[in-house]
């Protein structure tokens, strides 16, 4: 699921999931969402005694074809322990960032919106090049970095 409707059908909507879940179940939720539906549908899910972690991922298709995804976690304590192995096992790096669900998507909205900055200037600077005349083979645009592999087991 990429956002909040989708999150929110599957948990709660015809034929739901969260009703199935045994109590005390971890509800990973890696979708790109303003932090204030995350808080709701935690909230709604720990109602019902579930836990809800809010865990949004970073690096794209590039980053889970070679390991290196990162993931921006928020939740309780109790969410956490039960999330830890799984998220271990999909990501390179997993970002503690706090107690209160919702951290985890502020931040990665604000990751979004510096990766989008940085594209638009850098497409500002190859148009600017360009009208200077440069030869735009010759601009340094750097080569990705190889990422390490991780087996999963």
């Amino acid at each position: 699921m990429v956002n909040a409707a989708q999150t929110e059908a599957v948990l709660f909507g015809e034929n739901g999931v969260a009703a199935s879940m045994p109590e005390g179940t971890v509800f990973i939720s890696s979708g790109t969402m303003d932090p204030a539906a995350c808080r709701r549908l935690a909230a709604r899910l720990e109602s019902a005694g579930r836990l809800y972690r809010d865990a949004p991922i970073s690096g794209g298709a590039a980053g889970a074809a070679d390991g290196t995804l990162t993931v921006l976690a928020s939740g309780t304590r109790a969410a956490f322990a039960k999330a830890r192995p799984v998220l271990d096992a999909m990501a390179a790096k997993v970002h503690d960032l706090g107690a209160e669900v919702g951290l985890g998507s502020a931040f990665k909205m604000i990751n979004q919106l510096l990766a989008g900055m940085h594209i638009a200037a850098a497409g500002e600077a190859i148009a600017f090049a360009a009208k200077q005349g440069l030869d735009l083979r010759n601009m340094a645009i750097p080569k990705k970095k190889q990422g390490r592999r991780r087996a999963v087991a």
